[in-house]
């Protein structure tokens, strides 16, 4: 269901609770639900949590478990951290250039390889780094070469990351 206007609690439960009753769900029979860190959907007054809270007490909220799993993966092993700065550099050295941009895809399509195209990485949408680790790994070969040709500063350390990986491979 979209919410074509504000985002208030008050919508976002209105959209809910509309849904349950077009397609004849008890509110008695959920048990747990689970809400995002929106300010609107958190809320203890006017946020979805606490309308929720007020008109259906035996419902428990839990926060977001992917939230929760960006929020620890913060903490991860320092190794990793260096690896993907790197992995950072590299991928914003390729994409922030428009001739870099084209010169990779030309590259890419020298080279036969599967896709030529790095996706970046944001902090902001932490689930990112998934997609753009594994579009450096599909294309790892080629990103490792064409950091050599460019005479990148990352290259050197990006070939001990691909060595590495062929050796777990």
């Amino acid at each position: 269901m979209t919410l074509h206007s504000t985002t208030t609690g008050h919508d976002v439960f209105s959209a809910v609770d509309t849904f349950f009753t077009e397609n004849q769900f008890d509110w008695g029979r959920v048990v747990e639900c689970c809400i995002d860190g929106a300010p609107s959907m958190i809320g203890r007054n006017n946020g979805f949590r606490g309308i929720l809270q007020r008109k259906f007490p035996h419902i428990h909220i839990k926060h977001c478990i992917i939230h929760r799993e960006g929020l620890a993966f913060k903490e991860f092993s320092s190794v990793f951290n260096e690896v993907m700065q790197v992995v950072i550099k590299v991928v914003n050295f390729v994409k922030s250039r428009d001739l870099n941009c084209r010169l990779f895809k030309d590259f890419c399509s020298y080279e036969n390889a599967e896709q030529s195209n790095l996706l970046l990485y944001t902090t902001v949408r932490w689930h990112s780094r998934g997609s753009t680790l594994k579009s450096i790994f599909i294309l790892r070969n080629e990103v490792k070469d064409f950091l050599h040709n460019r005479k990148n500063e990352n290259a050197t350390f990006f070939q001990i990351i691909c060595l590495l990986l062929a050796l777990r491979s």
